[in-house]
């Protein structure tokens, strides 16, 4: 079985081990990212996953960055990415 779990998107999370992501957006303003997790037990540990926010026309090194989600907060679009470890 499977459970979807919601965390503030940071530049330091700590999420399930093994999550996958399925949608980051804002709510309450706040930058959260819903992940898919195995509901089994033993759970794996918890690891660290890194969120990066660039705005629309920020320039940026990609290296070590993985395209998520392009999200929208009033008048403003910022670009998610998640950088590897």
């Amino acid at each position: 079985m499977k459970v979807v779990y919601k965390y503030r998107a940071t530049e330091r999370t700590q999420m399930a081990g093994g999550a996958k992501i399925l949608k980051v957006a804002f709510q309450d303003d706040v930058l959260c990212v819903w992940a898919e997790v195995e509901d089994a037990l033993p759970r794996p540990p918890n690891e660290l996953r890194c969120f990066v926010t660039m705005a629309t026309g920020e320039r940026f090194n990609d290296e070590g960055l993985t395209f998520l989600e392009t999200v929208f907060i009033g008048p403003f679009v910022f670009h998610i990415y998640e950088r590897a470890l």
